[in-house]
């Protein structure tokens, strides 16, 4: 549904967030590979910015947390509970879950 242009762009992001999201609901994407995944009808990748902003908006309506970002895309935890599925840590983020404990790399 994230490549559905039938949808609202802010939609599709949440779509993105959920469909590749881990364990911990954080939806990691190589450089560049959101853009292709949110394109244009056309095929053409969206660029950085448009993708930002798109995220920004997101943000503004819940959709994704206020740390999701171009190479990460967060749920917010009362939209998304996972359990053993999928990897425990975001390289963007610096995190690692340990069990049910959360620690974090980055101070």
């Amino acid at each position: 549904m994230a490549k559905d242009h039938r949808h609202p762009l802010t939609s599709r992001i949440h779509f993105a967030a959920l469909g590749w999201a881990n364990r911990i609901g954080h939806a990691e994407f190589s450089e560049g590979s959101l853009g292709v995944i949110l394109g244009d009808e056309g095929g053409r990748p969206l660029g950085r910015s448009s993708v930002s902003n798109a995220i920004a908006r997101a943000k503004r309506l819940g959709l994704v947390a206020l740390s999701s970002n171009v190479r990460c895309l967060v749920l917010p935890r009362h939209h998304f509970q996972k359990e053993g599925r999928g990897t425990g840590f975001c390289r963007a983020h610096g995190l690692r879950v340990a069990g049910e404990v959360r620690t974090s790399r980055v101070a």
